[in-house]
């Protein structure tokens, strides 16, 4: 395997829950951080749909399938694969999955 993320991957719903779930980790603290400027905020559910409206548009012009049509199913299909990407991070969180505590420090507590 000498590729991690490939077109076909990210082409099906896990691949781009996958990538929206990461892009919203990286991004989410600069972006708060730049609209913290004005006072707004942007919720984490809406970042998410933001990156899968425009990582579905990406794939879709790869593929060579982005019509007008298409255009209109981006932000629907989007719905689905941010939902996902959130659910993602909520499992986490949930089980009590803290990365930045050694397992030897949280036996101990």
């Amino acid at each position: 395997m000498n590729e991690i993320l490939t077109w076909d991957y990210l082409s099906t719903f896990g691949g781009m829950a996958l990538v929206c779930f990461w892009l919203v980790q990286l991004t989410k603290d600069p972006i708060d951080a730049l609209l913290g400027r004005w006072n707004w905020h942007l919720k984490t559910a809406h970042l998410a749909w933001i990156w899968a409206t425009l990582l579905t548009a990406l794939v879709w012009a790869y593929q060579g399938v982005l019509t007008g049509w298409n255009i209109a199913l981006a932000p629907l299909n989007a719905i689905f694969i941010g939902l996902a990407a959130m659910r993602t991070h909520e499992a986490g969180a949930a089980d009590g999955a803290n990365l930045t505590e050694s397992p030897e420090t949280a036996e101990t507590e």
